[in-house]
């Protein structure tokens, strides 16, 4: 008898056609984080997402998340750590037990968020290019429509919803999503009044930037959207 096929998976934002697809990913954030530094914006927001899958997450998140590095893990392979917010000795995980573990609710609605938003993204794009070239920042590539990541900076995706779902007075069981059945590639909502409320606060308050994919997991970014936070940048909300 075959194998299946391959099951898709959401963590956070993303959804990925196979298990192989997201590891992928992973280590490349793994790869080209400087050992030490706080993950910033996106980058912590699916990191987290990631640990929630973890058939030990409670017990490893304990007092909450503060934040998280890319270390060593002791055998010369490089792994996410877990900064607590009472101090207490990081923590690292694996990121091969996280993508073993089911999709937690939060990563599925997470997601759904960010597909409902495809066309502001996709419309940014379109009209950013349309001004001509673009060079990533971080890195001097040439952005085009073919090899680009559209950034939340400030604030950032996490930032925003949060907000969102405090003034729309939600929690994230309470976000209405499709049930994923025919391998579906990441949920949709499926309450119009959620979307419709979702979409217009995500285009009133968001604020975007087109990198290229390297750019968007690099140190020179990370060390930028370090710097802003700590100028006290102002928020829009």
């Amino acid at each position: 008898m075959g194998k299946g096929k391959p099951k898709p998976l959401s963590i956070g934002r993303i959804a990925f056609q196979t298990q192989t697809e997201a590891g992928d990913f992973i280590r490349e954030i793994l790869n080209t984080t400087p050992w030490g530094v706080p993950l910033q914006g996106d980058t912590h927001e699916f990191v987290r997402s990631l640990l929630d899958r973890h058939p030990r997450a409670a017990e490893k998140i304990s007092s909450g998340v503060g934040y998280f590095t890319v270390n060593s893990d002791g055998n010369g392979d490089r792994c996410f750590y877990i900064h607590r917010v009472d101090g207490s000795k990081p923590q690292h995980f694996s990121y091969k037990k996280s993508l073993l573990g089911k999709d937690d609710l939060r990563s599925l609605v997470v997601g759904a968020l960010n597909r409902e938003i495809d066309e502001q993204i996709w419309a940014f794009r379109d009209s950013e290019l349309a001004k001509g070239a673009h060079i990533c920042p971080y890195t001097g590539a040439l952005i085009t429509k073919d090899s680009y990541h559209v950034d939340h900076p400030n604030p950032t995706f996490f930032e925003l919803y949060t907000e969102w779902f405090s003034a729309a007075g939600l929690e994230v069981a309470a976000i209405k999503i499709s049930d994923g059945r025919d391998n579906e590639i990441g949920r949709r909502m499926t309450a119009p009044e959620q979307k419709d409320s979702w979409q217009q606060f995500h285009r009133a308050h968001a604020r975007l930037r087109l990198l290229s994919p390297q750019g968007n997991l690099s140190a020179a970014k990370v060390e930028a959207n370090r710097r802003m936070r700590a100028e006290g940048s102002a928020k829009i909300f």
